[in-house]
């Protein structure tokens, strides 16, 4: 795509308003947790995988209420 390009560290922490992804490939499930706990907006995180036990754990983690 011409319009996209590479995500800048400050576009992780930034709320755009508007439909605009900033994605992060990262090397394993504690790394994609770990960023996400870190940068969360707590409406609009996204974990992508096959293993149903790692999404749940993306869901059970990230809704606790002491993040």
């Amino acid at each position: 795509m011409s319009h996209a390009k590479e995500a800048k560290k400050i576009d992780f922490t930034t709320e755009f308003l508007d439909c605009i992804l900033a994605v992060k490939i990262v090397k394993n499930a504690d790394e994609a947790l770990n960023f996400i706990k870190k940068h969360t907006h707590h409406h609009t995180e996204v974990l992508v995988a096959k293993d149903t036990s790692l999404i749940e754990k993306f869901i059970n983690e990230l809704t606790r209420q002491d993040l």
